[in-house]
């Protein structure tokens, strides 16, 4: 029996030195304002990718499992190394333990949303500012509504079960969003392993240099967040 308020998130990344994900510290924060628990099972230190989603997923039921994308490859022409059939193989195992849907998310996926969500076979993906669209999908999951009709108005949705169809897109201002926990990652061992920490203070950005994704992830305008909330976190 699915746990109608419990979430776990995966971070995929892989990449060493680690980068912390950020993102999934704020995502994590506003599903708990949001009233959803949450999980995180962070595959960058995981010694033993498989067994540990098997661990995970047969101790714990889930409403669903959020599956962030940091980057779609390594972005070096020597190697070309494509990080989307690996992700492609956690998903096929994350499979078979759970029957709970499976949203995608993150910088990555937003690039290019409807051919990721196709090639790795997940349910739902949100584009954009996870804070504010998560919350909404997650609602419409737990109360069962009837798909595609229940997701129409939110906004920043992609859906298998539509087709593949975007369902608009939504940033909102920084000064709506919770302030971060920073208490889902182990932002410490991050620090002590990569050597770096980070703190956002901005999304979007209104130049146009070629090889930049910023303006497509998080929009082509620049949105500052509050320096009182940047000092607070």
């Amino acid at each position: 029996m699915k746990n109608n308020k419990k979430v776990l998130l995966i971070n995929t990344n892989l990449i060493k030195p680690p980068v912390a994900p950020i993102g999934l510290d704020y995502i994590g924060s506003a599903l708990v304002k949001n009233g959803f628990e949450t999980e995180l099972l962070d595959l960058n230190f995981s010694k033993n990718i498989k067994e540990d989603i098997r661990k995970k997923l047969t101790r714990s039921s889930f409403l669903a499992i959020g599956v962030t994308i940091r980057n779609t490859d390594d972005c070096y022409y020597l190697s070309q190394d494509n990080f989307l059939i690996q992700i492609k193989d956690i998903i096929k195992h994350i499979r078979k333990y759970s029957e709970s849907p499976i949203i995608l998310g993150g910088g990555g996926f937003s690039v290019m949303p409807l051919k990721i969500i196709n090639f790795l076979k997940a349910d739902f993906g949100v584009m954009g500012d996870g804070e504010f669209i998560l919350p909404k999908l997650l609602g419409v999951i737990r109360e069962n509504k009837k798909y595609p009709d229940a997701l129409n108005n939110i906004k920043g949705v992609a859906s298998r079960r539509t087709s593949y169809k975007i369902i608009g897109s939504q940033n909102g201002s920084l000064k709506e969003y919770p302030l971060s926990n920073r208490d889902l990652v182990d932002n410490k061992r991050y620090y002590n392993e990569g050597g770096m920490g980070s703190v956002e203070t901005k999304r979007g950005c209104n130049r146009r240099c070629i090889y930049c994704a910023d303006p497509l992830i998080k929009g082509s305008k620049l949105r500052t967040r509050p320096v009182k909330t940047v000092i607070e976190e």
